[in-house]
Parts: C-alpha cells; sequence; structure tokens
C-alpha cells in the first residue's frame, strides 16, 4: 500500500513504499526482457542523525521527486531517510547524472539539526544482455550504495572526537574562507594565520594541513611550520601551497591553482588530512594501487574511442542517405548506432566502477 503524509494545506503527499518498489522493480525487469530496452535504478540513503518528522521526510521526498523525471517513480525503502527509484529507458551515463544532480540539491539544503545533508546513491544500470533477478539487483544496488560512501566523506558522529587533533591553517584574505570553513570544519578546527593566538590553538593538535599563497614570504612561512613541528610537537603537517612554484615544490605536499574552486580546495583538504593518518602520508603500496587503477581508467577510456568512432561513421552514412533520398537503410543504421551506444555504457560503468575503488 502506498503511504500517505496529509500536509497542513489539506494537500497529499504520497509516498511509494517499499512494497510497492518491490513490484514496479519485478514490472520494469520483466519489460526489459520483453522488449530489450535499459532502464536504471537507485538507492538513495540522506544522511540525517536526529529524528526527523513526517512532514520533514515529506520535504525531501518532494525534493528527491523534484530531479527526477515525470516518467521516473520515487519510493520511501526504509527508515531513517532512504528512498528508492525506478528511472525507465535510463543508460548508465544518464543515471549517474541524475545521482550527481541530487547529491548537489540535497547537500545544499539544511537538515533538520542545521548540519549539511550528506547524500549517497547507489547506482545500477540494466539491459537486456545482463538482466538480473531482483534479489540480486538489490544486492548490487547495496553494494554501490557502500561503494559511493566510502568514495566521499561525509559527517558522521565518530568525526567529532577527531577534530580535536585536527587543524587547518588558512591564509588570512584567502578566497572563499566562509564557504572553506562550512565546509572542512566538522572534521577540525580552522586556524587563521594571522589570528594573535593561532599557536596556542594548535599547540594541543597533532596533524596540521597549512595552506600558503605563492606571494607571501614563503620561507619565513615554511620556517614557522618548522619552529611547530620541533617546538610543539606537531610532527604531521601537509602543506599545500596556491600558485605554481618551480622553485617551491619540494617544499610543499600539494600544488593547487592560485585563483581555486573553494570547494575543490576544501576536498583537497579533507583528502590531505587522511593521508596524514597515523603519521604517515601515503604509503607507496597504495600509491602502487592508485597508479594501476587510473591505468585501467586510461586503457577503459581508450577502449570507448572505438565505440564512439562507429558511432560518428554511422550518423554520416545516415546523414548522406537522408540527402540523397534512402531511406531503406536507416532501420539498420540506427540498429547498430544502439548497439554501439549500449557498449559505450558499458564501458562507462566499467569506468565508473574503477573510480570507486
Amino acid at each position: 500500500m502506498a503511504k500517505f503524509i496529509e500536509k497542513p494545506d489539506s494537500n497529499s503527499v504520497i509516498f511509494l513504499d517499499k512494497e510497492a518498489f518491490y513490484r514496479d522493480l519485478k514490472k520494469e525487469l520483466s519489460r526489459i526482457s520483453r522488449y530489450g530496452h535499459r532502464a536504471s535504478f537507485m538507492l538513495i540513503e540522506v544522511e540525517i542523525f536526529n529524528e526527523i518528522s513526517e512532514d520533514y521526510l515529506a520535504k525531501i521526498y518532494q525534493k528527491i521527486k523534484g530531479q527526477l523525471r515525470t516518467c521516473d517513480s520515487l519510493y520511501f525503502f526504509s527508515p531513517p531517510c532512504t528512498f528508492a527509484a525506478i528511472l525507465p529507458d535510463t543508460h548508465e551515463g544518464g543515471g549517474e547524472c541524475a545521482a550527481l544532480r541530487l547529491k548537489q540539491i540535497i547537500s545544499q539544503a539544511e537538515g533538520p539539526d542545521k548540519r549539511p545533508m550528506a547524500t549517497s546513491v547507489g547506482l545500477i544500470s540494466v539491459g537486456q544482455e545482463a538482466l538480473l533477478d531482483p534479489d540480486r539487483l538489490l544486492n548490487a544496488l547495496d553494494s554501490d550504495l557502500e561503494r559511493d560512501k566510502t568514495c566521499q566523506i561525509l559527517p558522521r558522529q565518530s568525526v567529532p572526537p577527531e577534530r580535536q587533533i585536527k587543524v587547518a591553517l588558512l591564509p588570512e584574505s584567502i578566497d572563499g574562507f566562509s564557504v572553506i570553513r562550512k565546509k572542512i570544519e566538522p572534521f577540525c578546527t580552522v586556524v587563521k594565520w594571522a589570528k594573535a593566538n593561532a599557536f596556542d590553538l594548535i599547540s594541543e593538535k597533532t596533524r596540521c594541513v597549512a595552506v600558503l599563497y605563492k606571494d607571501q614570504d614563503l620561507q619565513h612561512h615554511i620556517h614557522t611550520l618548522e619552529f611547530l613541528r620541533k617546538d610543539r610537537g606537531l610532527k604531521n603537517i601537509y602543506k599545500i601551497l596556491l600558485g605554481t612554484p618551480e622553485d617551491f615544490l619540494s617544499d610543499f605536499n600539494l600544488v593547487v591553482p592560485a585563483k581555486c574552486d573553494p570547494e575543490f580546495l576544501s576536498y583537497s583538504i579533507l583528502k590531505a588530512f587522511n593521508s596524514l593518518k597515523k603519521g604517515q602520508m601515503v604509503d607507496r603500496a597504495e600509491d602502487k594501487r592508485y597508479t594501476h587503477i587510473l591505468s585501467s581508467i586510461s586503457a577503459a577510456t581508450h577502449q570507448l574511442n572505438q565505440p564512439l568512432q562507429i558511432i560518428l561513421g554511422k550518423i554520416e552514412l545516415l546523414m548522406l542517405d537522408l540527402d540523397s533520398g534512402r531511406t531503406q537503410d536507416t532501420r539498420q543504421i540506427l540498429s547498430e548506432i544502439r548497439d554501439q551506444v549500449l557498449y559505450s555504457a558499458d564501458i562507462n560503468q566499467k569506468i565508473n566502477r574503477l573510480t570507486k575503488l
């Protein structure tokens, strides 16, 4: 049965529940088997730590629903805030775009505790060539949801104790300071270089990510960091430079553009803290692992060129036929284009999985 939540204005919001999702899932898989199209399926988990009312749950449901097409179906899957969605006639690429759009929209809203709501999405695209039964598809969705959680830093309740030992040291006049602070402050203490008691604020910390400008007195700041390392026991320091400094490259762990997007810099700072775990940078074995992953992605993107070239050639032939008035081969050409699009989607799915390893 669908679940109804009555709103104060007497308009009702219909929640399709988990039972409805199972029923419609089986119908969609039958359609795929019968007609040979593709569909994408989602599990959407919104991170909310406190209890929420049904009214607030309805608002989240409406926010997600507003980012989907009218032909897509959305279901309340499980408490406290997990939804499922069926996107008919949707390849992996379209599903990934929808998932990214959902994450961006929901993360911009504040939860009931006034904290940003992080969102994870499990996504599986199914076609006739690799049809799954409902149970296997749900298991695959659960696995992909867990992969998505591990490849993004989410605000969890276990994070605040870690915040006590981490500090981000930022320039006084850095662009987008308020954005950066909002993104990283749940995970670390944020201190500006020019703050009068900056040294006292970081004296109890054990991990530091220091951001510097190229046009600052870099040698002075490097000496300051060395003082902090020796005098304050801050042994784990990760240095990020905003600029393109060939002369100072060896003094820094990471160099990013001087006009760096605040959200990208926030992500870089949080990744830097991950590199400082247990007082060490990422070890060579992990570096080697990432090298293999990047090599596999490079090979997969090279494979993607072949079907794209075939698609382009077929479209050129189709346009020539249309210009000359010949249409007898149109159906066959479109069928061949469709096969190559499916092949491209499978390669794209492989690339997507590699990026989540």
